[in-house]
């Protein structure tokens, strides 16, 4: 199936049948949330929040996509878990876009660590938009 198709057909399943998942599909299921991806070992199927403040080849991406969310919003129908349910979505969001542009033939790189109030004023947001990730997306040099 294509990575659009999948995306496409995917729900969220709340009533599952009797049968026994095979070990082989447990073992892919493992493997697509952190499994390795590289022959030295240190590179892993999902990303990681490591990054760092004044990462200037953000800059030179052709598309800077922000995931943010607005709290007041979704704390107001979850309480406060709808800040954790906000996260959730941002992280699935942030891997379907990792997919879909390396699906397209692109390559997406992801940054956890900025100044909120800089990426607001930069992008002309109001503050109650939080942004939870910064996406670089373009071709590898």
């Amino acid at each position: 199936m294509s990575l659009e198709q999948a995306l496409k057909n995917r729900r969220t399943v709340r009533a599952f049948g009797a049968a026994a998942i095979d070990p082989s599909q447990l073992s892919q299921l493992l493997w697509a949330a952190q499994g390795i991806t590289a022959d030295r070992g240190a590179l892993r199927a999902a990303p990681s929040a490591r990054a760092a403040l004044s990462q200037n080849w953000v800059a030179y991406a052709p598309i800077i996509l922000v995931i943010t969310a607005e709290y007041r919003r979704i704390t107001g129908k979850y309480g406060k878990r709808g800040v954790r349910y906000a996260m959730i979505e941002a992280g699935h969001i942030g891997q379907n876009v990792f997919l879909q542009a390396e699906a397209l033939g692109l390559k997406a790189g992801i940054v956890g660590a900025f100044d909120d109030k800089g990426v607001n004023r930069t992008l002309n947001i109001p503050l109650s938009h939080e942004p939870l990730l910064v996406m670089p997306i373009g071709y590898r040099r």
